[in-house]
C-alpha cells in the first residue's frame, strides 16, 4: 500500500502544474464548454485512469528501462521508436519552461514586483536551482519531493474547495459550449498528458510489484484527479471573468476573501508547479546520455525563456502534442489487445 501511494503521488504530480493549479487549464480545457465541462473532467479522468493501468502493464510485462524502449516495443519500428522519444523530449522540455514561465509570473503577479530581466532571471534561476537539486537525486528525489507535496496540495485544496468553491458552478453552466467540442477537447487533455507521464511511470518499474497494485493506482488517479479538477472548476465558478481574462484566474478570486486564502493558495501553485517542474526535468533526463551537459543547457534556456506567459503556450502547443500523444496511445492499445 505504501508504494501505491508513492506512485500515486507522483502521478498525480506530473499531471497537474501552473496551467492546472492556476485554474487556466481547467478552463481552456472543460469550464469553457459550459455544462458539458463536467462530463469532460470525468471523461478525461476515466482515461488517464485507463492508460496509467494500461502503460504500468505494458511496462510490467517489458524489459523497459527508458522511453526509447517503451516506444520500440510499442511499435516495432526503430525509426518511429526515436521520432516518439524526440518528441517526448521536446514536450517535457516545453513543459519545463512552462513551468519556470508560471513560477516567476505568479511571483511577480503575487508580490507585486516590478518586472524587469533582473528580477525575472533572479526568480527563475532560484526555481531552476531547486529543480536541479531534486533531480540529481533520480528516482528516489521525484518520489520523495511528489509524496511529500502532493498531500500538500490536496488537503489545501480541498479545505479551499469546500469552503469558497460554487459547486452550483451557475456561472459555468451558463457558458456556451457543446457535447462533441468537450469530448475532443477531455481526449487531448489526456493525451498530452501522457506524454509527460510515461517517462515517470517507466521510473516507477522498481516500485511494482505485482498487477493488482497496477490496477489500485489507476483507480486512486481517476479519483484523485477528477475531484481536484471539479474543485478547481467550482472555484473557477466564482470568478468566470478571471478565467477568461488573466493567466491566474484562482488566484485573483482567492485575493477576495482574504489572506490565508492567498497563502493557501500560493503554496498550492507554487508545489504544483515545483512537482509538474521536477517530473518534466526528470523525463527529459531519463532519455539523453550526457546528462550533466543537458542539465545546463535546460537550466540555462529555461532561464532565458522565463519571461514567456504560459497560457499562449498552453492554448497552442498542448493541443499539438496532445494530437502526437495519441499516437501512442493507439498503440499502446493495439499492444494490449493482442495480449488480451
Amino acid at each position: 500500500m505504501k508504494n501505491i501511494g508513492k506512485i500515486v503521488m507522483v502521478i498525480i504530480g506530473t499531471a497537474i502544474g501552473a496551467g492546472f493549479a492556476s485554474g487556466k487549464e481547467i478552463y481552456i480545457f472543460f469550464s469553457q464548454y459550459g455544462k458539458w465541462g463536467i462530463i469532460g473532467i470525468i471523461l478525461a479522468s476515466s482515461l488517464l485512469g485507463s492508460f496509467v493501468i494500461g502503460s504500468l502493464l505494458f511496462i510490467y510485462r517489458k524489459p523497459i528501462q527508458d522511453y526509447y524502449q517503451w516506444a520500440y516495443y510499442l511499435t516495432k519500428n526503430k525509426t518511429l521508436a526515436k521520432v516518439l522519444q524526440k518528441i517526448v523530449s521536446l514536450f517535457s522540455l516545453v513543459s519545463f519552461y512552462i513551468m519556470v514561465a508560471g513560477f516567476t509570473a505568479y511571483v511577480i503577479q503575487n508580490f507585486s514586483l516590478e518586472e524587469n530581466l533582473l528580477i525575472t532571471y533572479g526568480i527563475s534561476s532560484l526555481f531552476v536551482g531547486v529543480c536541479i537539486i531534486v533531480v540529481k537525486y533520480s528516482a528516489k528525489g521525484v518520489i520523495k519531493l511528489n509524496t511529500i507535496m502532493v498531500p500538500i496540495i490536496m488537503i489545501f485544496m480541498l479545505i479551499i474547495g469546500v469552503q469558497k468553491g460554487d459547486f452550483t458552478m451557475q456561472n459555468i453552466i451558463t457558458l456556451q459550449g457543446n457535447f462533441f467540442e468537450t469530448i475532443i477537447s477531455a481526449i487531448l487533455y489526456m493525451s498530452y498528458n501522457s506524454i509527460l507521464l510515461v517517462p515517470v511511470l517507466i521510473g516507477m518499474k522498481q516500485w511494482i510489484k505485482n498487477k493488482k497494485q497496477i490496477f489500485s493506482i489507476g483507480v486512486f488517479c481517476t479519483i484523485i484527479f477528477g475531484l481536484m479538477a471539479i474543485i478547481i472548476q467550482a472555484i473557477l465558478s466564482r470568478g468566470i471573468f478571471y478565467a477568461t481574462n488573466l493567466e491566474l484566474p484562482i488566484l485573483a478570486i482567492m485575493k477576495e476573501f482574504g489572506k490565508f486564502y492567498i497563502m493557501a493558495y500560493g503554496i498550492i501553485i507554487v508545489t504544483a508547479i515545483l512537482t509538474s517542474a521536477v517530473s518534466a526535468q526528470f523525463g527529459i533526463l531519463e532519455n539523453v546520455k550526457h546528462k550533466k551537459i543537458i542539465l545546463i543547457f535546460i537550466a540555462i534556456t529555461a532561464i532565458l525563456t522565463s519571461k514567456l506567459g504560459f497560457t499562449q503556450l498552453v492554448k497552442m502547443l498542448y493541443p499539438i502534442f496532445g494530437i502526437l500523444g495519441l499516437i501512442q496511445i493507439l498503440y499502446l492499445f493495439l499492444n494490449l489487445r493482442k495480449k488480451a
